[in-house]
């Protein structure tokens, strides 16, 4: 559900949960620094990128890789 300022706080607060302890905190610092990136777990984790033509989605097994990936793109910005 999303709220005026993004998402439904308690959906983010399981998806936080699924995250491994060791990127529980970086997920959360993530999210602060990029509030329009939506990043949730299907099975796999996914994240979704706005873009000017739509959107860009990521998928990745493991947070870390994913986490990762977003930084090389959104940082090559």
């Amino acid at each position: 559900m999303r709220t005026r300022s993004g998402y439904d706080p308690a959906l983010l607060a399981v998806v936080d949960a699924c995250a491994p302890a060791d990127q529980a905190d970086r997920l959360k610092r993530f999210r602060r620094e990029h509030p329009e990136v939506e990043i949730i777990r299907n099975a796999p984790w996914e994240a979704t990128i706005p873009e000017p033509d739509g959107e860009r989605t990521i998928v990745r097994w493991e947070l870390r890789e994913l986490l990762d990936r977003l930084d090389e793109l959104l940082d090559a910005c």
